[in-house]
């Protein structure tokens, strides 16, 4: 009887003991899972990340460049302002002046922006605001970078403006290559 008591006593340990193995397994395997499960969380996060940025990449690709590779001759410059002031119904002599400046360094970046000052006088406010919009709106890499305005002093009664008006556009030189090697971050 002793024998069969022995072997009781082994049969319950061994249960016992493969219920305790069976169990740590479980623990290992749920552990895991959670593991598996949190990763797999964080490529979904990731993924949706690289999938909006491939978005983003395809819409900036589909738009115009933003920044030339040359300066604007100034001609050119000039019959885009033309057309902009004919399109906002400005008078020819509403135009003075269209004066380029040295295009400068855009920070620590590989931009130079490139400026061009324009003086308006005796423009409307809506005149005025839909010749910025001709200028700017679209595909043109055009922007306003400052506006000033100031009331002509015999027409003070009346929505009429002068306009000093810079408008910009970038240029991609990048700081080592341009004149070979020159820097030129001061200019």
């Amino acid at each position: 009887m002793d024998g069969a008591v022995t072997a009781g006593k082994r049969k319950t340990v061994l249960v016992v003991v493969m219920g305790v193995l069976l169990a740590v397994l479980a623990g290992w395997s749920y552990g895991r899972l959670l593991d598996a499960s949190a990763e797999a969380a964080r490529v979904r996060k990731e993924l949706a990340s690289c999938e909006a940025l491939a978005a983003r990449i395809g819409q900036l690709r589909s738009r115009p460049n933003r920044a030339g590779a040359a300066e604007m001759e100034l001609s050119v410059m000039a019959g885009r302002i033309e057309r902009a002031a004919k399109a906002a119904g400005l008078a020819a002599e509403a135009i003075v002046r269209i004066w380029p400046e040295p295009a400068r360094r855009a920070g620590d970046t590989v931009y130079k922006e490139k400026p061009t000052q324009v003086l308006l006088r005796e423009v409307g406010r809506r005149q005025l605001t839909a010749f910025l919009h001709a200028l700017t709106a679209g595909d043109s890499e055009l922007s306003v970078r400052s506006l000033r305005l100031s009331v002509p002093r015999e027409r003070q009664d009346e929505d009429v403006w002068n306009a000093e008006v810079v408008i910009t556009y970038l240029i991609y030189v990048p700081a080592n290559a341009a004149r070979g090697g020159d820097d030129d971050r001061g200019s």
